[in-house]
């Protein structure tokens, strides 16, 4: 039941594993965009999580950096759940 068009990208959701929900189809040069898009803000974010972590004097970025970085470059949003799921993991890992 797989379609393939030249131009066109088939995407399903599952939503809490019962539900499947079809969405339409996107063509591959908004998919090529949005990963262009996310390559970016992860270089951005990442960029500024290196400067914490230089001037701490370390070469390697920690989760903190990264945190730090978000709540600097005003990702507030971001920054609390990836706060919470930090928190999370680092509970697990006792």
């Amino acid at each position: 039941m797989e379609q393939r068009q030249a131009d066109n990208v088939d995407f399903s959701i599952a939503l809490d594993g019962t539900k499947e929900v079809k969405c339409t189809k996107t063509a591959k040069k908004a998919v090529e965009t949005m990963q262009e898009i996310v390559t970016e803000f992860i270089l951005f974010v990442t960029s500024e999580a290196v400067d914490r972590a230089n001037e701490k004097g370390r070469g390697t970025i920690q989760a903190d950096d990264l945190l730090d970085a978000l709540k600097t470059l005003g990702f507030d949003h971001y920054h609390y759940y990836a706060t919470q799921y930090n928190q999370k993991m680092v509970q697990m890992k006792r």
